[in-house]
């Protein structure tokens, strides 16, 4: 058996996160017909390639003897690093409904081990690498040093911008002409983790 988290491809994801989502919305798996035509696909041998790599790469587990025998071998809610979607205003930023789904990586993958992966939206951040629809890893932290790129919460917005200004003149700095800095003095505002790095997938 591969060991958990062996690099996927883009239709063996979705084939797994279906799975997952299935199992997440009845308590119960899908068939595999029911798998295929969620894929929009008329033939499920395809399908059934599949779910053999994810079984043989140790995703999945497939009992023969039951129509509906697909499990997952790992625990859907505690295996790898949430990634974030939008972030609902006012809502904690590891909120269940903010979690779209989980990403394993090699333990040493980044210089620490993120928290969460915050997927960018915009370009405001372009010039320090950052892009529109980048995965940011990201490690939760209360505070962060001048200079640093960090996740913040202004009121109920989060947001990814560099950490900028003065203690006396906290502002936070777009790397982005086109982007005003915002400032933060007087304002509800907090640092919600800091940027270690990104991944950037196709």
């Amino acid at each position: 058996m591969a060991a958990l988290g062996s690099e996927l491809t883009a239709a063996q994801q979705r084939v797994l996160d279906l799975l997952e989502e299935e199992l997440r919305r009845e308590g119960r798996a899908p068939t595999v017909r029911e798998l295929a035509e969620r894929l929009g696909q008329a033939n499920h041998q395809g399908v059934q390639r599949i779910l053999g790599i994810l079984e043989a790469k140790g995703y999945i587990e497939r009992r023969s003897d039951i129509r509906r025998g697909l499990r997952l071998t790992y625990d859907r809610d505690e295996e790898g690093i949430p990634l974030i979607g939008a972030v609902a205003a006012g809502s904690p930023i590891l909120a269940v409904e903010n979690i779209e789904k989980r990403i394993s990586l090699p333990a040493d993958f980044f210089r620490q081990r993120p928290d969460y992966f915050l997927r960018v939206r915009g370009d405001s951040m372009i010039d320090a690498g950052i892009f529109d629809g980048d995965l940011v890893a990201v490690k939760k932290a209360a505070r962060a040093e001048f200079g640093a790129i960090v996740v913040a919460r202004v009121g109920e917005e989060a947001t990814l911008k560099r950490l900028g200004g003065t203690p006396d003149e906290p502002r936070l700095l777009a790397e982005n002409p086109a982007y005003a800095p915002i400032e933060l003095r007087g304002r509800d505002w907090c640092v919600e983790g800091i940027y270690l790095g990104l991944i950037r997938r196709g």
